[in-house]
């Protein structure tokens, strides 16, 4: 973890510039696990690069439904007197 005033940070910049460059990324999200900052939107391209990938699904039928189903991250399922991990 990388303490900048009030932000922290788990990996430099720099450090993710090397690995894109080197490993030829197209494409890459910064997230916050805190904030929720690129939570939805990388979960969205993970479906999407699924769906490219996988067009069919394991019964044969067309994987249609993918883009359009989603899962709220922002509501919590922690039952009643447990405490969540963050």
């Amino acid at each position: 973890m990388i303490e900048n005033g009030t932000h922290s940070r788990a990996v430099f910049e720099s450090d993710i510039r090397g690995f894109v460059e080197r490993n030829n990324v197209v494409e890459y999200f910064e997230t916050s696990s805190l904030t929720g900052k690129n939570v939805p939107k990388i979960f969205d391209k993970i479906v999407e690069k699924y769906a490219q990938l996988n067009p069919k699904t394991p019964s044969g039928g067309n994987n249609t439904t993918t883009s359009h189903q989603r899962v709220d991250l922002s509501q919590s399922n922690t039952p009643t007197g447990k405490k969540s991990c963050c």
